[in-house]
Formats: C-alpha cells, sequence, structure tokens
C-alpha cells in the first residue's frame, strides 16, 4: 500500500486515501504484549499539506486510530493486524483520549 501511495501526486493521494479509509473502518489488532492485543479502528486519513514539498515527491499524510481502551500507551513501533491486509509495523503517537477511549496518530513523509 505505502510503494502505491508513494507514486501518487496529491490529489490522487488524497482520493485513494478517502477510498482506503472508507474500506478500513475494521478493527485492527495492535500487539501490546506478548499475548495482548489492543483493538484499534482507523478512522481518518489525513493528507498533511505543505508548501515545501519538492514536486514529484509524495504528500505526507497520517492516520488516525481510535482504541476503546481508557489505557493511554507511550508512543513506539507496534505491530499492527488486521484481517484484510498483512501484518504491518507502525510508529504510533498517543494524541489523545475522548470519550470513546485513546487515539493514536501514525504520520508518513
Amino acid at each position: 500500500l505505502l510503494d502505491t501511495l508513494s507514486a501518487l501526486d496529491g490529489e490522487q493521494l488524497e482520493v485513494a486515501l478517502k477510498a482506503y479509509v472508507s474500506k478500513q473502518q475494521e478493527k485492527w489488532r495492535n500487539q501490546i504484549g506478548e499475548e495482548e492485543y489492543l483493538e484499534l479502528k482507523l478512522v481518518e486519513i489525513n493528507s498533511i499539506k505543505s508548501e515545501t514539498i519538492p514536486n514529484g515527491q509524495a504528500e505526507p499524510f497520517s492516520l488516525l486510530f481510535q482504541s476503546t481502551d481508557q489505557r493511554v500507551f507511550e508512543q513506539n513501533t507496534f505491530l499492527m493486524k488486521s484481517d484484510s491486509t498483512d501484518d504491518i509495523f507502525l510508529f504510533l503517537v498517543p494524541i489523545g483520549a475522548n470519550e470513546q477511549g485513546t487515539q493514536y496518530e501514525a504520520i508518513f513523509t
């Protein structure tokens, strides 16, 4: 997925990311221990607009995940699992809590 996205220009990237998030509203499992997983839902994909992106370089974007767990885990690289995609390691940063739980963000530049 990331290789494909990096080949798109800004407008194409935004369309592709919105299509991706619309089908990825499923649960992801974030491995937080040897046998323990935190369930996360991919809730948003955001394009990060910047005037300093050189021509031909992919536009940065972020993935926003929502947990129903009230615990907040420190930023770290986590193994993410999903039923419909391959396992992937993502560097997640907790960005705050809301009434549903904790939100985590991964940024791709």
